[in-house]
């Protein structure tokens, strides 16, 4: 399918709508735990262990599998170390498939041989759009010299050990094998809601038994307080994604995650998650600062709020406008682009006339003060941003028109060109998903996977239905410019 930009860009689709890794059948077990408890102290054990019991709901553990490891330092100086080791796994009958991907996001890398790597993350493991049963998924993609993409088994970057939805993971690459990702999970009492019939629907007795909801309850319970609030977290990687850090809490949660600046530092913008750091609701900017081992490796990053981003006209979140999901770049010159999902109530007379968009807002001052959002003016959200090295900037985001208006909405993953910082937008480019069942897909981002005689070769990820399941997908297309 090609296009024909009146910008002086032709978008040629190649392969649309493919489908990222596969789809397991995973069905839920009762995981028996033994649970040893040792304290070490320079590495050597001190006393005898105790040993106890546990369980667990879930899927795709094995026995001898270490299910988590948790590590307490005492003050003085030992470390108690508690492991727990599945010894028994049973499945039960029930109809938690747990076969759903959602909400993934994408960066690649090139290899200096012609082939690139895409990583693809997002949410895995899961039985609907809101459950308590979601993983942190990473698949990888290798991009040979004819564009054409293999996807590796997934690596699960975060097992689910206390039913705790990790959702709305984001990825970016700072070169030799460093990752960042980031992710988002809700609060406990989201899956209680009893208003909303499809966040509690897991609870009927097909799905589970009351002993097993009870043990899921108790489980939130025994959690720290602070724990069952909803949570925004970082980890990163220094090899390839095969390890990671152990997660560290954020201010703010975005889907597509963060992005890095020119002078190495880390621009994260998103919507205030953390009531202990931000206690207003909204839209902020943060600066992570990466500091780095002898050897080159990432060993912490350190993180700081440096603005909340104006509502547009100078709304506050309420009923009648509600931003979320955003995310930001820094563009060439230095200014710092932010787009947001915006929710209006669909009042022409409002500033915001549409009730699914996006507003922008932009920072020449390295984020310590933005402009007012101001409305796009078409549907279409979250958003996605990449600035290619000719300047222009591409948008990608999903239309869910159809579920407000069946007869003329539509359903799909879209992208926009601006070749002027994000002030403008061209016409919509079209990459797929027009046909699509349900308005259950999108938040599509994209990955530039080289530069080939004057065109990207690019890649979109998103999720939707294949096969009839919701599934990781992908479209590769190239972009040119004629000028």
């Amino acid at each position: 399918m090609k296009f024909q930009h009146s910008s002086g860009y032709t978008a040629l689709l190649k392969d649309v709508c493919g489908k990222v890794g596969t789809n397991r059948l995973n069905p839920l077990c009762e995981v028996r735990l033994d649970i040893k408890t040792q304290t070490y102290c320079k590495d050597a054990p001190v006393g005898s262990a105790t040993l106890s019991e546990g369980m667990l709901l879930a899927s795709g553990i094995c026995v001898g599998d270490t299910v988590d490891v948790i590590r307490v330092p005492n003050a003085d100086g030992s470390v108690t170390v508690t492991q727990k080791t599945a010894v028994e796994v049973t499945p039960f009958e029930n109809k938690l498939q747990l076969i759903y991907h959602g909400w993934p996001s994408c960066c690649a890398v090139d290899n200096g041989d012609g082939t690139q790597t895409v990583y693809a993350v997002g949410s895995g493991n899961r039985y609907r759009h809101v459950d308590p049963f979601g993983e942190t998924w990473l698949y990888r993609g290798l991009v040979d010299v004819n564009g054409d993409v293999t996807w590796s088994d997934r690596i699960i970057v975060n097992k689910n050990k206390n039913y705790r939805d990790l959702r709305d993971a984001g990825i970016i690459s700072l070169g030799n094998g460093k990752l960042v990702l980031t992710y988002f999970i809700n609060a406990t009492g989201l899956y209680l809601d009893v208003r909303d019939k499809s966040y509690v629907v897991w609870q009927n007795e097909q799905y589970l038994t009351p002993a097993q909801l009870e043990h899921i309850k108790a489980t939130w319970d025994a959690l720290d307080p602070a724990e069952r609030g909803p949570g925004a977290f970082v980890q990163y990687s220094n090899d390839d994604g095969q390890s990671w850090s152990e997660p560290m809490r954020v201010p703010v949660s975005a889907p597509h995650g963060l992005s890095a600046l020119q002078n190495g530092e880390l621009l994260y913008v998103g919507r205030c998650c953390a009531p202990e750091m931000i206690t207003k609701d909204g839209i902020y900017a943060c600066r992570g600062t990466v500091s780095y081992s002898e050897s080159g490796d990432i060993n912490g990053i350190d993180w700081k709020v440096l603005a909340e981003i104006p509502y547009p006209s100078g709304y506050e979140p309420s009923t009648v406008i509600r931003l979320c999901e955003p995310h930001a770049i820094e563009l060439q010159d230095g200014t710092l682009l932010a787009v947001s999902r915006t929710h209006g109530t669909g009042d022409e007379n409002l500033s915001v006339p549409f009730s699914y968009t996006m507003c922008s807002s932009t920072s020449s001052d390295g984020g310590k003060s933005w402009t007012l959002h101001q409305p796009l003016g078409f549907t279409g959200a979250p958003p996605h941003l990449l600035q290619l090295d000719d300047g222009a900037v591409i948008l990608t985001y999903a239309r869910r028109d159809k579920d407000r208006d069946r007869m003329n909405g539509t359903y799909g993953e879209y992208a926009r060109i601006s070749l002027d910082g994000g002030k403008s937008w061209g016409e919509e480019i079209c990459l797929g998903e027009v046909d699509a069942p349900n308005g259950d897909l999108g938040y599509p981002s994209t990955a530039c996977l080289s530069k080939k005689d004057g065109a990207y070769e690019l890649i979109t990820v998103y999720y939707g239905k294949f096969g009839g399941i919701n599934s990781f997908k992908y479209t590769t297309w190239c972009l040119k410019s004629e000028k």
